[in-house]
């Protein structure tokens, strides 16, 4: 119990006391003198008792728990009463902030947690009566917070004795579309990311959280930096989750500061594999996990260490398409840099090309590389824009030394290929993208997607890089380039191919020539507007177009053709997956180059047609499409059917594999002004009125219409014929004088070999009008026998031509060689036929002085045949020439046989 004096009591209850007490001792009696009234429970006042003041880091509880004083109007102190505590300024957290006082009036909050930034300020309410708390943030663990906006802004730290005095981060107007926050704190307690030798982290680790997009400027990062006189020093994002790191682009740097560019302050937005939904899930921090990184400034020591990486290379040299036919620019090395990144399996063997160079197999390599230039080239020219104007003013030696440096620094940070932009010596010229795959203190080694192997560039300190000439596509003359800037993604918006590559991806995981890839690969050149061929055939030149079946396409021709119904492209590239190509116009038949890589007849075999046009002279692809086609000739057999005399009829059978699924008809046309139409049958049966030969046409229809599906012509035939010689007539006079009996029958043997066997056979030169004959000179030929007998000695049937076999003397001038020849009719059994036979040149003695030059003899043929017989003239010319060997004076002599022969086959 307190003592009275302790008591501070209201002077209404001290006069009431004093006036009972007077009247006890002698005053007049009142009455019991009333108890004092008791205290009052209603609180009069609030005050602070502890906990005010405080300095303490961001994100930490303060070290005295903040505490208020209740007390009455008697300023005694009031217990059982509710007091509220809540956090007014600063963003800070309070637990038990709802607290009761005790007997001594006094309530105390669980802990109070001070905020990322600004005052922080604790009130303390009681009814009507309030109380506030001040604290102070350590500096350094604060969080530098700013809203940032359309017209851009600026964020830095101007504090002398602040751990990041001298950080600014610059946003250009037009950045960012709408506002959103930006904030960066030191990160404390963090162990900074393992490095490769010669590397180190220099100064504090800020965290950046930031849910804003990538901006369509680039924004300037400076950041204060320590570094000795032998280091260099560049500024890195590291994502925490993903263990992943790249160097922002350097646009300058001092003694005491680094400065870069970024589109980007987003950790999700490095290059790297995304991380598992568990990974993100159970990772602490009171910022959302993903979009927060690591700003770190990393020095590394002079000479900058070498690196060297894997070479990357996407499997098909870029030359573009007839959309681009200058080739992809930054898609093809921004697509190798992703998919190394995301530790996709390897491209190479998975994306293949065919026998043209730069076609594809199948749509989707190609719609990725189309749909990435449509997606990074807007915004990687705006940024490249603001990049090379930032250090423009530098000079080539210093401004070639900081790219190559933060290129070197790239590869060895990531561990990754990088994006590197070549850059023209001439103003405006081409900007040629290629993979870095390394680097050292004077040198770096790209890989440009059209070229084989790797350019190496140079580089001196007097002078930066070296002029290198490097092709943008392989069949185009290489430009000049003469510096080298390293794009990461703070340039590059890998984010916005990340979707493409993943499509690419799950059509190459699909089983080859699956229906389902074929559906992806389609759906994938629809997004990306490719232009893929539908195709239509054509039996041989001048018939109708059609459309195939479902299915294999079969070419039942020879001379069949494809082409595409579209009317871009023009032309079309057949490839045979074993390499053999023919790059055709429409008009050109292809089933000719199937033909010689199909597989057996009827077995389908898949090809790769692509559409193709010609772009300044180059062929360049539209779209790829896998096929299924079929040698599948419509043919007929016999070939060659033979009707002998005496029989008249003939019977075919046409081979139609893959029918048309419509059902078809043949129709027969059999070269005597008769047809025949068969429908879904392959035999055919017709009696000729004349044995002859004939040329018979089979086409191929579909069920109803004209179109012609295939045709093929096949002879009936009677064989070679053959003719013997009946008689022989010599109107000239000196054919009979002054030669004797006897004398005849030795210059008919010499004409025409034998004339007691008599046969000449005849044989056309394949596609054209030329005659050859045959001498049959051996063996007895009974003409009632259907054929000549079997000549056993080779040399005995001497091929007549411009070079005769084998010179026959003995058989006479005619088949000694046969200079000129021709005919006319559709086959050997029918038409006019001529020719000469012209002996060689020698020069003969005269008679009585003198000699004479001239050929040692001279034939010439006429005959008309009719398929049955045979009527013709034989013309001979010799010289007279005594037994001496002489020739006589005006002894030239021609003389004619006409002679007649009938056909026995």
């Amino acid at each position: 119990m307190r003592s009275l004096a302790t008591l501070r009591l209201p002077p209404s209850f001290v006069t009431a006391l004093l006036v009972a007490g007077t009247s006890a001792c002698g005053g007049k009696d009142t009455g019991p003198t009333p108890p004092p009234p008791p205290p009052s429970n209603t609180p009069a006042s609030i005050t602070v008792s502890a906990g005010d003041g405080q300095v303490a880091a961001a994100g930490t509880a303060v070290p005295v728990r903040p505490a208020v004083l209740v007390r009455n109007a008697q300023s005694q102190p009031v217990a059982g009463v509710s007091v509220q505590f809540a956090v007014a300024e600063g963003g800070g957290v309070v637990t038990g902030e709802q607290a009761t006082t005790d007997a001594s009036g006094l309530a105390q909050v669980g802990e109070w947690t001070l905020g990322e930034s600004g005052a922080q300020r604790l009130s303390a309410t009681v009814g009507s009566l309030a109380a506030s708390f001040q604290a102070t943030l350590t500096p350094g663990t604060e969080t530098i917070t700013s809203t940032i906006g359309p017209t851009g802004g600026l964020i830095q730290v101007a504090a002398t004795g602040h751990p990041l005095n001298g950080l600014s981060l610059t946003v250009p107007a037009g950045t960012f579309g709408t506002a959103g926050a930006i904030r960066m704190r030191i990160a404390a307690g963090v162990t900074a990311p393992t490095l490769p030798a010669g590397y180190r982290v220099a100064g504090p680790i800020v965290e950046v959280h930031t849910a804003e997009p990538r901006g369509a400027r680039l924004m300037t990062v400076r950041m204060p930096v320590t570094r000795a006189a032998d280091e260099d020093v560049v500024l890195v994002l590291h994502d925490p989750v993903r263990r992943v790191t790249e160097v922002l682009p350097t646009v300058a740097r001092d003694a005491g500061s680094v400065t870069a560019m970024t589109g980007h302050l987003r950790a999700d937005l490095l290059l790297g594999p995304v991380p598992a939904a568990a990974v993100q899930a159970a990772a602490p921090g009171p910022l959302p996990i993903g979009q927060t990184g690591w700003l770190m400034p990393v020095v590394f020591s002079l000479p900058q260490p070498p690196v060297t990486l894997t070479v990357a290379r996407w499997p098909v040299l870029d030359h573009g398409s007839a959309r681009s036919p200058n080739g992809f620019g930054p898609a093809i090395p921004s697509l190798v840099v992703l998919s190394a990144a995301q530790k996709v399996q390897n491209l190479t063997g998975r994306i293949k090309g065919v026998g043209t160079p730069g076609f594809y197999a199948e749509a989707a390599p190609l719609a990725a590389a189309s749909t990435a230039q449509a997606e990074l080239a807007p915004k990687l020219q705006s940024a490249m824009n603001d990049l090379l104007t930032a250090i423009q003013p530098l000079t080539k030696a210093v401004r070639d030394e900081m790219l190559h440096r933060n290129q070197v620094a790239s590869l060895a940070l990531s561990t990754e290929p990088t994006v590197t932009a070549l850059l023209p010596s001439a103003p405006g010229g081409p900007v040629v993208f290629a993979n870095g795959v390394a680097g050292s203190e004077t040198s770096i080694e790209v890989v440009p997607p059209g070229l084989a192997g790797i350019a190496a560039m140079a580089r001196s300190a007097v002078s930066g890089y070296a002029s290198t000439s490097v092709p943008v596509v392989p069949d185009q003359p290489p430009v000049t380039v003469e510096s080298a800037a390293p794009l990461s993604s703070f340039v590059v918006a890998f984010e916005d191919i990340k979707d493409n590559l993943a499509d690419l991806i799950q059509v190459l995981d699909q089983p080859a020539r699956s229906a389902q890839r074929k559906a992806m690969n389609k759906l994938m050149a629809q997004a990306a507007g490719l232009i893929q061929p539908a195709l239509e055939v054509q039996a041989a030149s001048g018939h109708g177009w059609f459309q195939p079946d479902p299915g294999p396409i079969p070419l039942r021709t020879i001379s069949a053709r494809l082409r595409s119904t579209n009317d871009d492209p023009p032309a079309l590239a057949v490839h045979a997956e074993s390499g053999a190509v023919v790059v055709a116009p429409a008009a050109t038949p292809v089933a000719a180059q199937v033909m010689a890589v199909a597989q057996p007849v009827g077995q389908p075999t898949t090809y790769v047609v692509s559409g193709v046009q010609v772009v300044n002279g180059k062929s360049r692809q539209t779209a790829p499409v896998e096929e299924e086609v079929a040698w599948v000739p419509f043919q007929v057999v016999p070939d060659n059917y033979p009707l002998v005399f005496g029989a008249s009829q003939v019977t075919f059978d046409a081979a139609v594999p893959f029918p048309p699924q419509g059902g078809y008809r043949i129709r027969w046309d059999w070269g005597d002004s008769t047809t025949t139409v068969v429908t879904n049958a392959i035999r055919a049966i017709h009696d000729y009125a004349q044995v002859r030969d004939r040329r018979v046409i089979a086409t191929l229809l579909p069920a109803s219409g004209t179109t012609v599906l295939a045709a093929d012509t096949v002879t009936v035939s009677t064989g070679q014929p053959y003719w013997q010689i009946t008689g022989f007539t010599a109107p000239d006079p000196w054919f009979t004088d002054p030669l004797e009996p006897g004398e005849t029958d030795h210059i008919l043997r010499r004409i025409v070999a034998r004339p007691e066997i008599g046969l000449i056979g005849l044989v056309a030169v394949p596609g054209g009008n030329e005659l050859r004959l045959w001498a049959k000179s051996t063996g007895i030929w009974d003409p009632a026998d259907c054929c000549p007998p079997t000549f056993v000695p080779a040399d005995e049937s001497l091929l007549l031509g411009p070079t005769p076999e084998v010179f026959h003397n003995d058989l006479g001038p005619l088949w000694a060689g046969w200079r000129h020849s021709a005919r006319t009719g559709s086959d050997v059994s029918t038409g006019f036929w001529t020719g000469r036979a012209i002996g060689p040149k020698r020069t003969f003695v005269v008679k009585d002085g003198g000699t004479q030059v001239g050929t040692e003899y001279g034939i010439e043929l006429v005959a008309t045949a009719d398929g049955t017989s045979l009527v013709g003239t034989l013309s001979l010319t010799i010289w007279g020439i005594n037994e001496d060997g002489e020739v006589e004076q005006d002894s030239e002599h021609t003389f004619r046989l006409v002679f007649t022969a009938k056909r026995l086959r």
